[in-house]
């Protein structure tokens, strides 16, 4: 994906470029190049709502896969902890992971809203702008995947171990 998106990037600068240099040229065929450009800018807008479907996708998917993660460790605590168990540190790390997940949620919010905005952007008169937006976009989506990461991790570092934690409970209270 990552490279989906940079040679996305690479093709923009590309056409635009080529663009800029079109339009210092005065010629009778102006009408044509221009019409030329308006149809790889319709084609590269098509190009950033196929990415943003597909990442929109996937953020439902990782949504949901930690949403039924957080139910299921939600009920294990709720039996354990009427069993007589102390699940305290479960519980505190399963609110800490529920943040994390709203917050995951809202930042792809941020990233859908950039490239809304580079979409905005007229890319056959403003190249820089458009460039820029595209840019600050691919910053989001990277702060958007190292969320991700960070939720993964935070699973293996602290739920994990706070399970394993209540399986020795259970070995000592036996």
């Amino acid at each position: 994906m990552k490279n989906n998106i940079f040679l996305l990037m690479i093709g923009l600068v590309v056409v635009l470029g080529m663009a800029g240099s079109v339009y210092a040229e005065e010629n009778t065929s102006t009408k044509r190049v221009k019409a030329k450009i308006e149809t790889k800018c319709e084609v590269v807008n098509k190009k950033i709502d196929a990415e943003v479907k597909n990442y929109t996708a996937r953020k439902d998917l990782h949504i949901q896969t930690f949403t039924r993660m957080l139910e299921r460790w939600t009920g294990l605590s709720t039996r354990l902890k009427s069993k007589g168990y102390d699940t305290a540190i479960l519980e505190k790390d399963l609110l800490v992971l529920r943040g994390m997940v709203s917050e995951l949620s809202s930042s792809y919010q941020e990233f859908v809203s950039g490239i809304e905005m580079t979409k905005k952007v007229d890319c056959e008169t403003g190249i820089k702008d458009f460039i820029s937006n595209l840019l600050g976009s691919w910053t989001g989506l990277k702060q958007f995947k190292g969320q991700v990461d960070a939720i993964w991790k935070f699973i293996q570092n602290n739920i994990k171990k706070d399970l394993s934690s209540l399986r020795d409970q259970k070995e000592t209270t036996k």
